[in-house]
């Protein structure tokens, strides 16, 4: 789908966590202006509050939070129903 350009306005990513942040970033390049990637399952359990774990799912699962909150081309905002999904919309 990157090759021959195809744009998307949605994308949700519910995959193997340690792959979210290849995914994601993946995501990005493929997202039109405005679009939306939802990421589910972002608080995994309630394992990605507990930083004392630091097992491969919720480290994983971790890292894409941060690098999703401290990125400026996006907007995000993170429901806390469930296992957690986070909207983000690209600027």
């Amino acid at each position: 789908m990157i090759k021959n350009g195809e744009t998307f306005d949605m994308i949700f990513i519910d995959a193997d966590k340690e792959g979210y942040l290849e995914y994601f970033k993946k995501s990005l390049k493929v997202l039109k202006k405005n679009g939306i990637v939802a990421v589910d399952n972002v608080l995994f359990h309630g394992q990605v509050l507990d930083l004392e774990n630091n097992g491969p799912m919720p480290a994983s699962v971790r890292i894409v939070n941060d690098i999703i909150y401290k990125d400026d081309a996006v907007f995000a905002s993170m429901l806390t129903v469930g296992d957690g999904l986070t909207l983000v919309l690209k600027k």
